[in-house]
C-alpha cells in the first residue's frame, strides 16, 4: 500500500465504498484515507486496515 492507491471496503450490509491513501506516517502505522463520494477523510491504523484485508474487508484496487 502506499501513497494514492485506491481501496475497496465492503461493509458488513455488502455495500462498498472507495478511498484513496493520502498519507502514511513515517513508521508506517497510521494512514490518512479520503473517501471518493464526498472528499471526507479518516484516519485508520495500519493494523486494523491490514486485518480488514485478511477478513476481505477491504481490497487493494489495480490502476
Amino acid at each position: 500500500m502506499a501513497r494514492g492507491d485506491w481501496i475497496e471496503f465492503v461493509s458488513r450490509d455488502g455495500a462498498s465504498a472507495h478511498s484513496k491513501v493520502a498519507w502514511i506516517n513515517r513508521r508506517r502505522t497510521v494512514a490518512l484515507l479520503v473517501r471518493r463520494d464526498d472528499r471526507r477523510a479518516m484516519s485508520l491504523r495500519t493494523d486494523e486496515l491490514r486485518e480488514r484485508f485478511a477478513r476481505g474487508r477491504a481490497f487493494l484496487l489495480e490502476g
